[in-house]
Order: structure tokens, then C-alpha cells, then sequence
């Protein structure tokens, strides 16, 4: 069977830190700063690219396999992570989060997508759902803080 895919919003990524972590180990100020600090990272995801042009591979301290557990890490103060802002704005809100290099932007290779089948009898209630989704998102996604 065939599907359709519709792109809702960017998945826009940052780096985040406890406020423990960083008074524990300092502020990094530039991506070469980060090779000096522990990161929670996923396994298949070792490179961070700003829109600079800078890459920096992260020097791999806990590796995990689910988004969740890394917040969680994270917010423990385990190191630096690579995450969707989706994941974690609620908990830069309620401050258990802090974003490392603001002034530093990643390059975001992925985005979030709807994805239904592609029969001509799509439910009302899927278009409705889909459209809210995109009036939602736009111009950005309610949890991006760039807005």
C-alpha cells in the first residue's frame, strides 16, 4: 500500500544541559568548547553540525537508544544532549533545562510529518486532524522558542 506524507514543522534540534551540569563542569562558549564535556548521545548520532559550518564529533560518555531516557539523563546531569525541542520544551520552561551555545544554530536535518494512507476515501476526521496540525504549526511549532 502506498501512504502520503506531509511535512507539519521542522524538527528543530539544540543542546541542552542541566544548570547542575554546567555550574559542576563550566559553559561551554564555542562548539570546540564541547570536546571538554561528557555527552549523553544516542548511538548512531555522533556529529553536531551548526549552521557556521563548524562540526564537532561528540566525545561519546553514556549512549542510549530512546529520546526519553536521554531528557531524563540530561536532567540528571549525566552531560550535554543533542535533542528535538519538542522533547524538551517543557523542561527548559520549568527550568530543569538550559540551552548550551543559543548563539550557535544546528543545522536540522529532519522535520515532524503526518503520514496516512493514500486511498481516495480518506476519513474527514483524518484531513480536519492534518490541517489543525499544519494551522498549529505555522509559522512555527508552539513549543519553538525562536518565535
Amino acid at each position: 500500500s502506498s501512504f502520503i506524507a506531509r511535512e507539519l514543522t521542522e524538527d528543530h534540534r539544540i543542546l541542552i544541559a542541566s544548570p547542575d551540569f554546567l555550574g559542576q563542569y563550566g559553559i561551554p562558549k564555542c562548539p570546540a568548547d564541547l570536546s571538554n564535556f561528557k555527552f549523553v548521545t544516542f548511538s548512531n548520532c555522533s556529529q553536531i553540525k551548526f549552521t557556521n559550518g563548524e562540526k564537532i564529533t561528540m566525545p561519546e560518555s553514556v549512549t542510549v537508544n530512546e529520546g526519553e531516557a536521554m531528557r531524563q539523563l540530561v536532567e540528571n546531569g549525566m552531560g550535554i544532549g543533542l535533542k528535538s525541542l519538542w522533547n524538551v520544551y517543557q523542561s527548559l520552561k520549568e527550568g530543569k533545562l538550559v540551552q548550551v551555545l543559543p548563539d550557535f544554530e544546528l543545522i536540522t536535518e529532519s522535520s515532524i510529518w503526518a503520514l496516512y494512507p493514500s486511498n481516495r476515501m480518506v476519513p474527514s476526521k483524518v484531513r480536519v486532524m492534518i490541517d489543525f496540525l499544519l494551522e498549529k504549526f505555522s509559522p512555527l511549532a508552539p513549543w519553538d522558542i525562536r518565535s
